[in-house]
């Protein structure tokens, strides 16, 4: 399809050079799509565009770097299955691409070639692009997922799709980068339930065990394409899975 965006659609064994003289800072892997963010902030998309993933206005696919339309100044992205999310300079969320389960998180199942903003309107630290479905880090810390959810990957103890950002967390606890917490202020843990609710992975079982005092989320991402799942990697660690 182009994804690997050096003007042909040829299988390759080595590494090619993108098309384009560009120089990328950040580059982000989808389905059977790529893009990356230039040093400047402009965003670009290549390969499949079949539901618009690319967000250059069309549903051409692409075998060069595709300007993303009328996009504000980026700094972070992600490809998903067929969709592709990102995080502006003003801290703004935006997703474009395929909506069948809401992975756009704009409240509507529509798919959109050109980006959507997400709806909210939190200030957002990061996002990432899962399978069919998203999680995104808001500037308070909160852990929010949207999108596809027959098996629990928006972590809120049900397995309804939503189309708007849900918070993570079941039975009023809120899932915090850096630390989780009752509401009432309990000492950190995760939340009990095994389907659909954050838990910790350890080496010996994927059972959920208590969140010790102290350590802190590093990262947030979305399962690799195809696996619907969400995960955070602690900064000591710890994987977080859901």
């Amino acid at each position: 399809s182009g994804q690997l965006g050096d003007g042909t659609a040829t299988n390759r064994n080595v590494p090619v050079p993108v098309a384009g003289d560009l120089s990328f800072a950040t580059v982000a892997l989808g389905g059977n799509h790529t893009c990356g963010i230039t040093s400047g902030g402009a965003g670009y998309c290549w390969g499949d565009n079949a539901n618009g993933q690319l967000g250059d206005g069309t549903t051409n696919s692409r075998t060069v770097p595709a300007a993303l339309f009328s996009a504000p100044t980026l700094i972070g992205i992600s490809g998903g299955g067929l969709h592709t999310c990102a995080v502006g300079s003003d801290s703004t969320t935006y997703c474009w691409g395929y909506n069948g389960a809401g992975q756009l998180g704009d409240n509507s199942t529509a798919d959109a070639s050109t980006w959507k903003l997400v709806t909210g309107g939190s200030p957002w630290g990061g996002v990432s692009a899962g399978g069919a479905h998203s999680c995104g880090i808001a500037g308070s810390g909160t852990v929010y997922c949207w999108g596809y959810n027959a098996t629990g990957e928006l972590g809120n103890g049900t397995t309804a799709n939503d189309s708007v950002p849900d918070v993570v967390g079941v039975n009023g606890e809120r899932l915090i980068a850096g630390h989780f917490v009752l509401a009432s202020g309990s000492r950190p843990f995760l939340p009990a339930p095994l389907r659909g609710a954050p838990r910790v992975l350890t080496t010996d079982d994927l059972f959920e065990k208590p969140l010790p005092a102290g350590r802190r989320v590093a990262l947030l991402g979305s399962g690799a394409v195809g696996v619907e799942m969400a995960f955070i990697l602690s900064a000591l660690g710890l994987e977080l899975v859901w």
